[in-house]
């Protein structure tokens, strides 16, 4: 099965796991919404726990989460939150060392 490149994260392109789409249908999130994330992130940290990469997109109250795994030659977009809730998760996973700069 050819996957489509959803956009492009540090020039490798990004494809979408089935559990990430499965998340972008449930919470409304679009591939726009995405893409604006992955060519504008607010900010990126490392997931030290699955050694994930994760990207911060912070609008006026709400945030977009996405959480990639990055390989040689491309990306895959694990899953997608988009939340009332991002800065305190931001706060509480960075606060606890969880996620990185």
């Amino acid at each position: 099965m050819v996957q489509e490149v959803i956009g492009y994260w540090k020039g490798l392109p990004v494809y979408l796991t089935e559990h990430a789409r499965i998340r972008m249908e449930e919470r409304g999130i679009t591939i726009e919404d995405i893409r604006e994330a992955l060519e504008r992130p607010d900010i990126e940290f490392i997931n030290t726990l699955h050694n994930r990469y994760i990207l911060v997109k912070i609008y006026n109250s709400d945030g977009l989460i996405l959480a990639l795994d990055k390989y040689e030659d491309h990306a895959e977009l694990v899953t997608v939150i988009y939340s009332t809730e991002a800065r305190d998760l931001v706060r509480k996973r960075t606060r606890r060392g969880r996620w990185r700069i």
